[in-house]
């Protein structure tokens, strides 16, 4: 039995028990504190490398390349995941000015201090929370050296640059969480002067010609640690092809400057049977696409298992294509 007056008395008490509800949860739901970021992820050899506090899933990089100049404009945003509540965070940059910077559309503080680029965003950001960082930054591209003397990242040359960045030169043209804990998927559209080419991890999936330029649109969808990243370019001769391997065809891209045409050209013809020899011991091939980039960098002096495309400051022999290929099954 149920009349007005007990009906009202019910509602009251029901009305009152969701009043005490939602004020209980008021203090829970801003209970989450804040902090920043960690600015290194303790590696011995390099502790300011890496960031804590969050997780990258991908970058889109847009980078328009003057190669008389070294000068690039640029643009990288990534999109993360807070693991913490943030009140601040960290990434690695070493690269020209910073001319703007968002958090999820909104303008962000931040500060230089090194390799460090601090990111104040405009609220405090909740552990859990996907968000999107967007940095553009223009000015003089040019490389980082190591204590042992070897210099990576962004490395000019004549008609170019070779870009290699093991074990910490990324940051010297991108913005990121430069730790190998940290892997992402990208994407690369890369813009050079009309008759170069600039080549990047995983597949090419548009050419957009332009006024004396032209873009060259790559896509990375395996994730890859930052210090894997390449946009080398310059003067080469682009062919395209296929790779049988065990669950298909893969496209194949090889880019040779010319100048190492003739002495490059039987390793390269090899790489369909070393990738054929490699399953048969290490399983099947791990990505989307294969290829090599064969420059002319005399001062660089090394090459480097770049994902899915390594890269080579000079005409390899077959043992360092096996090389560099090998380390596609197993990182360094």
């Amino acid at each position: 039995r149920c009349d007005a007056a007990g009906m009202r008395g019910e509602v009251a008490k029901v009305v009152g028990l969701a009043a005490a509800f939602a004020y209980a949860a008021i203090p829970a739901a801003h209970a989450q504190t804040h902090a920043p970021g960690a600015s290194g992820v303790g590696d011995p050899y390099f502790p300011k490398s890496g960031n804590g506090g969050y997780d990258v899933s991908r970058y889109a990089i847009a980078l328009r390349y003057r190669p008389n100049s070294r000068r690039a404009v640029a643009t990288t945003a990534l999109s993360a995941t807070a693991t913490q509540g943030l009140s601040r965070f960290n990434l690695d940059f070493r690269g020209p000015r910073v001319t703007e910077l968002t958090v999820d559309g909104a303008p962000a503080g931040f500060t230089r201090k090194g390799q460090e680029l601090i990111v104040t965003p405009p609220s405090p950001i909740d552990a859990g929370d996907e968000f999107r960082v967007s940095v553009a930054y223009a000015g003089r591209l040019g490389p980082v050296r190591d204590p042992d003397g070897s210099f990576e990242g962004w490395l000019p040359t004549g008609d170019g640059a070779f870009v290699a960045s093991e074990p910490r030169g990324s940051p010297t043209w991108f913005p990121c969480n430069d730790t190998p804990r940290d892997k992402a998927t990208y994407e690369f559209r890369l813009t050079v002067p009309k008759g170069r080419k600039a080549f990047a991890n995983g597949t090419l999936v548009e050419v957009i010609p332009g006024s004396g330029r032209t873009t060259f649109v790559w896509r990375m969808r395996d994730p890859m640690a930052t210090y894997l990243a390449t946009a080398t370019n310059g003067r080469f001769k682009l062919t395209q092809g296929t790779v049988q391997t065990s669950v298909g065809l893969i496209p194949s891209y090889l880019g040779v400057d010319p100048r190492q045409a003739r002495d490059s050209r039987g390793p390269l013809r090899k790489i369909p049977r070393i990738l054929g020899i490699f399953e048969s011991a290490f399983g099947e091939y791990p990505f989307e696409s294969t290829g090599a980039v064969v420059d002319r960098a005399p001062r660089v002096g090394y090459a480097l298992e770049t994902q899915t495309l390594p890269v080579y400051s000079t005409a390899p022999n077959t043992l360092i294509v096996a090389h560099e290929l090998a380390h596609q099954w197993f990182g360094d």
